[in-house]
């Protein structure tokens, strides 16, 4: 933010000037100004409004080109800045979404591994199962198999 009287020295004309400037751009340029303690202070937008309605006939002229192409350059700058910082917002909130998908996905895949381990030992107690019953039928038979020959 500039005072007015820097924004007279930066264009090379006056604090009246700049007052008639400010009144000619109302309301347009009432966002970009601002009142505190009977200091007016003004954005680096205002200032490039109030520098392209006035016809410059000052001798510092170069000077002021180059205060305002700094001023343009800093408001692209912070229009830049701005942009930065909000996508790098949005990319910690997609870090953080992609973290929470993440951990959702690993906790369903354990609880289909603790499944899995579940049937695996169903599977494995139903072989040990079906295991003691051949080793069992496999005695009757034989037990079976010495009667017959026994009794024959």
């Amino acid at each position: 933010m500039y005072r007015v009287i820097d924004v007279a020295d930066m264009l090379g004309v006056s604090k009246v000037t700049i007052y008639k400037k400010i009144k000619m751009l109302k309301p347009g340029i009432l966002s970009e100004m601002m009142e505190e303690d009977n200091v007016t202070y003004l954005t680096d937008s205002a200032v490039i409004m109030i520098r392209n309605s006035i016809k410059r006939k000052h001798s510092n002229q170069k000077q002021s080109d180059k205060m305002m192409e700094f001023i343009e350059i800093k408001i692209e700058l912070d229009k830049m800045t701005e942009k930065l910082e909000a996508e790098k917002e949005r990319n910690e909130e997609l870090k953080i979404q992609h973290f929470e998908e993440l951990l959702l996905n690993y906790k369903a895949l354990e609880e289909v591994a603790k499944q899995k381990k579940k049937n695996l030992d169903s599977i494995q107690n139903s072989l040990s199962a079906v295991s003691l019953a051949d080793e069992h039928i496999r005695s009757q038979i034989a037990l079976f198999t010495n009667l017959i020959k026994k009794g024959l």
